[in-house]
């Protein structure tokens, strides 16, 4: 986390070392549901290291596959990556099976996180209908 903007070259492979351990020690032992929250809110949009942000996501979505702990941080995610989160959304309603845990994880969400995905997922709709219209029905829709 206090690595995370990468504006220094130190910083940066810091940050590469930290998240090269964080993978080593999920592949021996897995990590822990905090561990997993806490790097979701390293995501940040005035990163410029974007590359790094892409190795992380790829991280996340290996690590929380179903996304349980994504959904859980969205409100968080949304006060500094909210371009993140949107492009992770994104990629969950492409994924054929992927969008079925998006809804399951929708619809038993708190309120407020419902607040942020249905917000969101608005807007991506509203930007590109022709793509994700019927994506984003699906997963709003509470049957």
């Amino acid at each position: 986390m206090n690595n995370r903007m990468m504006s220094t070259e130190e910083e940066f492979i810091l940050f590469e070392e930290a998240l090269a351990s964080l993978y080593e020690k999920f592949e021996n032992d897995g990590l822990d549901e905090q561990t997993i929250e806490k790097l979701y809110l390293v995501l940040d949009d005035n990163c410029e290291a974007f590359e790094v942000m892409w190795g992380l996501l790829h991280f996340l979505e290996e690590i929380d596959r179903k996304g349980y702990y994504f959904v859980q941080t969205i409100p968080q995610i949304n006060e500094n990556a909210p371009e993140w989160m949107e492009l992770m959304l994104k990629r969950r309603l492409n994924h054929k099976d992927v969008i079925h845990d998006l809804k399951q994880l929708y619809l038993s969400s708190p309120d407020i996180v419902q607040y942020h995905i249905k917000s969101v997922l608005n807007n991506i709709q509203k930007n590109n209908p022709d793509r994700f219209h019927e994506k984003v029905k699906f997963v709003l829709d509470m049957q």
